[in-house]
């Protein structure tokens, strides 16, 4: 008696279920993936198995499936019912959970690229107002709100460089970058990131340096994104050093291509930390203030750049001792 309860429990669950596939599938849209037809046809016939192991208890109920041929009907039930319907439900999740990732993925990235694109604009505005109020063109800042001032130009600045990036991984991942590569000279490039990164040196009593053995080779390189990445790697590099210390920089040959190291003598990266170092919006916990003003983006975005130019990143760190990040790109 308890089996017959059981399974009758057991069916009208899976018929719930069904139901419940098949009405979510029509209110999201769910059902034009590709895999959801297999799911609604997979618990149908785990649906249609179930219904045959009841019958199997009432011999009055039999002639509604197979009059009188109990094989028949255990094959139905067991092969067809239960075997083929949970290897088609199986298929069916194989094909749709990666399209409904896809799609959640599509949705959000096109919603992050719309808000950031509908920011842009206003932030510009208002970190350019802002800008003009603290240097004084429109007059002296009083004592009591220059300190409120400053607050609002760091806030507003820091806004501004995370939807730029927000909107350069966008553009990257989604492929619409280009690139006009250059036959450049390495060093004269670095001189040339070290003298735009120098004030930001200055302002955490930080000195570049470039090793004098550096190599002079040439590459093949889009300049911008070529100082893209120095500049991330420059700002991280300060960020991390300790003050009045020094962050080198050295060009070497690896066999045809051209690496380029910067160094520094902060605390290392945390072994727990590593593996997460070029994912977006990570950052290592610090104390130290510096560490939370960038997006969590600048090395994520470094990568790329440095792989769509047929190179590759990397890095090696001593906790205590400081961390070296490599760029190695093809020698023209």
């Amino acid at each position: 008696m308890w089996d017959i309860i059981l399974e009758c429990f057991r069916t009208a669950i899976i018929a719930l279920i069904l139901y419940f596939i098949w009405k979510i599938g029509k209110e999201r849209a769910l059902n034009t993936q590709k895999g959801w037809g297999y799911i609604l046809a997979g618990w149908s016939l785990i649906l249609f198995g179930s219904f045959l192991d009841i019958t199997d208890n009432f011999e009055s109920l039999n002639w509604l499936i197979i009059v009188g041929d109990t094989e028949t009907q255990a094959f139905l039930e067991k092969f067809v019912g239960f075997l083929i319907g949970y290897v088609l439900l199986f298929i069916g999740f194989y094909y749709w959970l990666p399209s409904g990732a896809k799609k959640i993925d599509r949705i959000k990235k096109e919603f992050v690229s719309t808000v950031s694109h509908e920011l842009r604009t206003p932030l510009t505005a208002i970190y350019g107002s802002i800008k003009i109020l603290a240097s004084g063109k429109l007059g002296e800042v009083p004592s009591t709100a220059k300190e409120t001032i400053d607050v609002a130009l760091r806030n507003s600045e820091r806004l501004t460089l995370l939807v730029n990036d927000i909107l350069d991984i966008e553009k990257l991942e989604s492929g619409n970058v280009n690139f006009d590569l250059t036959n450049q000279n390495v060093v004269k490039l670095i001189n040339e990131s070290i003298n735009a990164n120098s004030y930001y040196g200055e302002k955490y009593y930080v000195r570049y340096e470039l090793n004098p053995d550096s190599v002079s080779a040439n590459i093949n390189v889009d300049i911008n994104r070529f100082m893209q990445i120095m500049n991330n790697l420059l700002s991280n590099a300060t960020k991390a050093s300790p003050k009045n210390s020094t962050v080198y920089i050295t060009v070497t040959k690896n066999n045809k291509y051209v690496c380029i190291t910067v160094t520094d003598k902060g605390h290392g990266i945390e072994k727990d930390f590593q593996p997460l170092i070029f994912q977006k919006f990570s950052q290592a916990d610090n104390t130290d203030t510096r560490h939370s003003e960038g997006t969590g983006l600048g090395l994520a975005i470094s990568k790329e750049l440095v792989e769509r130019m047929g190179g590759k990143i990397g890095f090696s760190t001593t906790v205590g001792v400081g961390t070296s990040f490599y760029v190695e790109l093809p020698e023209a």
